[in-house]
This record gives C-alpha cells, sequence and structure tokens, in this order.
C-alpha cells in the first residue's frame, strides 16, 4: 500500500488545484479536506462553530482564525487523517493560519506544501467560461457543458454563471490572493516545506509532476510517519494502512449527510479504531498501489469529484460561499466520475 502524508495544496482561482487535490487524495488514499465545504456545511447543519461563522459572514468580516483553526482541528483528530494524513484544500492562507496548523499537527510536522502556479491571463479565460450548479457546487465550462444543457448531471440543479464571475471582480479575487499568499509563500519557502509547480499543461501532465516532486522528497527522508491513534509516531505504516482500507466509512465535518447536500460533495473516509504499533518494524510495502488495490480503495475526496469538480473555499471574510477553483475548460478530467 502506497503511504500517506500530510500536504497543502495552494494557488490562486483556476490553477487547478482542485483536481489536484482529488488525484492526490486517491493517490495516497487520504481525506480531501477542503475549509470552504467544512465552514458551508456547518453553517448549513447550524453547529454551534457554523453559526459563530455565520454571523462574520453576514457581516461581510473575515471569519477569525480561532474559528477556522478550531473548525481544522476538530477534523484533523479524526482517525483518518491521524493514521494516514491529508490534503488540505484551501487552508492555511495566512502565515498564522499555517503556524496554527503546525500546532495542531505536533507532535507531527505538515509534509509539504504544493504551490500550483498559473498565470493571471490563463486563470481569467478558464474563469471567465465556468459555470456551476446552483445547488452542489459542481463545476462546467462552456467547453464542457452538462449532458443535459445546463442541468447539472449529478444533482439535477440549475447550471449558471455566478454574477461575481465577471473579469473585474475575478481581478479584485485575485489581487486578494497575491496579498494574502504571498507572506505564506515565503514562510513555506523559509522552513523548506514548499514546491512550486507550473499549472499550465493537461491535469495528467501536472499531477505527474506534483507525485515526483512528493516522492523525492519522501525519499530524501522529509517526509514523517503518519501520527497513531494513541498520539505518537507509527512506524507500521503498511498495518495502518491495511487497517484503514479495510474498515474505511463514515462522514466527517464536511458531510452532506449533515448538511442536506449532495455526494458530490460527502464522500469521507473514516479510519480503523485500531492503530499501528510504533514499535513495529519499517513497512515493506510503500510501493505505489497496483490498480487491483486502488479498485478496492474507498473514495478519498470530500469536497468534488473527480469528473472536475474543484475546490470551493469560502472566501473567509465573503457574505456567500466562493466557489474558488475550476478545472481547465478543455480537461477531459470533468468528465470522470
Amino acid at each position: 500500500m502506497v503511504p500517506g502524508g500530510r500536504l497543502v495544496v495552494l494557488g490562486k482561482q483556476g490553477a487547478g488545484k482542485g483536481t489536484q487535490c482529488v488525484r492526490l487524495s486517491h493517490h495516497y488514499v487520504i481525506p480531501h479536506i477542503s475549509t470552504g465545504d467544512m465552514l458551508r456545511s456547518a453553517v448549513k447543519a447550524g453547529t454551534g462553530l457554523g453559526l459563530e461563522a455565520r454571523t462574520f459572514m453576514d457581516a461581510g468580516e473575515l471569519i477569525p482564525d480561532e474559528i477556522v483553526l478550531k473548525m481544522v482541528g476538530e477534523r484533523l483528530d479524526q482517525d483518518d487523517t491521524r493514521t494516514r494524513g491529508f490534503v488540505l484544500d484551501g487552508f492555511p492562507r495566512t502565515v498564522a493560519q499555517a503556524k496554527g496548523l503546525d500546532e495542531l499537527l505536533h507532535p507531527a510536522e505538515l509534509d509539504l506544501a504544493v504551490d500550483v502556479e498559473v498565470p493571471t491571463e490563463l486563470v481569467l479565460t478558464r474563469l471567465a467560461s465556468r459555470r456551476t450548479c446552483e445547488d452542489c457546487g459542481t463545476i462546467y465550462s462552456t467547453a464542457l457543458p452538462p449532458s443535459v444543457p445546463w442541468i447539472c448531471d449529478l444533482c439535477g440543479g440549475e447550471v449558471v454563471q455566478r454574477e461575481d464571475d465577471t473579469e473585474d471582480a475575478i481581478r479584485r479575487r485575485l489581487v486578494l490572493y497575491e496579498t494574502e499568499t504571498a507572506p505564506l509563500i515565503a514562510w513555506y519557502q523559509s522552513v523548506d516545506r514548499l514546491v512550486q509547480i507550473s499549472g499550465v499543461g493537461g491535469p495528467d501532465e501536472v499531477f505527474e509532476t506534483i507525485v515526483d516532486e512528493i516522492e523525492s522528497r519522501r525519499n530524501t527522508g522529509s517526509f514523517g510517519p503518519p501520527i497513531g491513534l494513541d498520539g505518537y509516531h507509527t512506524h507500521r505504516i503498511g498495518q495502518a494502512d491495511e487497517a484503514y482500507v479495510s474498515s474505511s466509512s463514515g462522514t466527517d465535518v464536511s458531510s452532506s449527510s449533515a448538511a442536506g447536500e449532495t455526494d458530490a460533495s460527502s464522500d469521507a473516509m473514516s479510519a480503523s479504531e485500531t492503530a499501528a504499533s510504533p514499535d513495529g518494524p519499517p513497512p515493506d510495502a510503500a510501493e505505489p498501489a497496483t490498480e487491483g488495490e486502488r479498485a478496492e480503495m474507498p473514495p478519498a475526496q470530500e469536497s468534488a469529484t473527480e469528473r472536475g469538480a474543484e475546490d470551493s473555499d469560502v472566501d473567509e471574510g465573503s457574505v456567500s460561499p466562493d466557489a474558488e477553483d475550476t478545472a481547465e475548460p478543455d480537461s477531459p478530467e470533468r468528465r470522470d466520475t
């Protein structure tokens, strides 16, 4: 079984990071955790943290780091993330959040932050063609519309162009992203946890480049072992993997079963109650999973299908949830289910 990891994927709107998060989630059998989906689900379900966040969203104010970190902390404390790891989508956005994430992970550490870079003009082209299901948030484009014109293939909702997907609005969001994220990129570089990847090209090409960088880091010993259920590092990764695959079930903070959303944003994973012993030998099964093994693996993403629905981060401060990313308009990725 392929070992997991603790990953963060960064990138401006339209960079295609949501597609890459879903693929990484499947490849490494780790949960895809979208903070935007978690916030939306919590608000819709009326949880304590959701109600707190709603007051700031309704006022058009930034959601305090304290609330976001509490929500992320609850999710990272679940069994699947503690035994396998995760790929975080839409978080952190600031240095303060990144430091808060480190505190949540202690004594473990983040393995790698992947920054998917795409030129602004290409992003504008991608986002201008974006169309979104009003009900489940699935992303389409004018180049790859739903099977029935502007009716969502997944839930039957109406597929529309968002009012804020104008060029001026997109440019403002991109400027805000650059302002917020530049210090974060510099900080991850300073602690040697950043790899920058070009998002120009097909999704397969970008994905292969990301995996190559991850495996290069892993081979140099940069990746730490996962955290066991007892709160200590576990070195028997293979045993933890087997327990995870055999017993994965349940829902998490972002599950739509609580929020009444479609299964396009509800697939989640839960690990076995039994953790691997920290005293055992290193695994001898760290090679990539075969096609047969992958066929048995549970879906790992929480926020979108690999057919191209991208990350839908809540802009922490916007009144309405912001579906931030989109797959390349001409990408075959969107037609997969």
